[in-house]
């Protein structure tokens, strides 16, 4: 079933902490698949640590010597993150958090190593996820109707019951049967 993305982006001025630094709000629902902004120069041989401070191991997303690193990756983030482009053309080192939950809701940082060797804070994204509830209703088929029948009549054979028929539209269609049990039979 498909929804309508229904997700908020608000930017956030960040002129009083350092001016060429993105930072971000974004509100989405469960399920949906959240991209995480960072841009940073186009360096050769790149470190890139997306992390939440509020987890235990932090790191949500590693690259370095050009590949992923799994190592220290949060295991809830497990098969869950990707860049959006793996060759990081013009700097783009924005991640993509798969099927998100209420649980992926916090603030999230993008540090890139500089060729110093320190790492510059470059992003802060703040996620909220808020629960949505998808409700989908199945038609029920014929096979499904039989099988809901003999369940009924299987039932009968060992408990009393008392059977009345209703067509689709709530009116009797006969009047109630009541089956003895085979025990009672006896």
């Amino acid at each position: 079933m498909e929804r309508k993305s229904n997700m908020e982006h608000t930017l956030l001025p960040s002129s009083y902490t350092n001016p060429s630094m993105h930072c971000e709000i974004i509100t989405a629902e469960s399920g949906q698949n959240v991209t995480l902004t960072c841009r940073a120069p186009n360096n050769k041989n790149i470190v890139v640590e997306w992390s939440r401070a509020d987890l235990e191991p932090e790191h949500v997303f590693v690259y370095r010597n050009e590949k992923f690193d799994p190592d220290n990756q949060n295991p809830s983030f497990k098969n869950r993150v990707d860049l959006q482009d793996q060759q990081m053309k013009h700097g783009d080192m924005s991640v993509i958090l798969k099927n998100v939950t209420t649980a992926d809701s916090g603030t999230y940082e993008c540090r890139v190593q500089r060729e110093n060797g320190t790492m510059e804070l470059i992003s802060i994204i703040n996620l909220r996820v808020v629960f949505v509830e998808v409700t989908q209703f199945l038609p029920l088929e014929a096979s499904h109707l039989e099988a809901l029948m003999l369940m009924v009549v299987m039932a009968a054979v060992y408990f009393p019951l008392i059977l009345s028929w209703f067509a689709a539209w709530g009116s009797k269609v006969s009047q109630g049967v009541e089956l003895k049990s085979q025990k009672e039979k006896l």
